[in-house]
């Protein structure tokens, strides 16, 4: 689980400069923190919405990188599924 949120705290802190201007006064630090509690919340939405329009996004679990905001909300809503199930 941990090598998931480094890669997801990476995801997020490369996608930072390209966060819409909402964010802009948020530490990037306040910002990260945000974005793993609602992921461990399995808020898929609100997870999503810390993502750039342009987004990378990878996923360890799938091995493959999706680009653009609503492939990455996807994948998100599929993992948080998962996470759900096991939980």
């Amino acid at each position: 689980m941990h090598r998931r949120q480094f890669l997801t705290s990476a995801a997020i802190a490369a996608t930072l400069l390209a966060v819409a201007p909402a964010f802009a006064d948020d530490s990037a630090k306040s910002v990260i923190e945000a974005y793993l509690a609602a992921w461990n919340a399995h808020d898929s939405a609100k997870a999503a919405g810390y993502f750039a329009e342009d987004v990378t996004y990878y996923d360890a679990s799938v091995g493959t990188p999706v680009k653009g905001k609503e492939a990455a909300k996807a994948c998100v809503e599929i993992s948080a599924a998962r996470e759900k199930i096991a939980a």
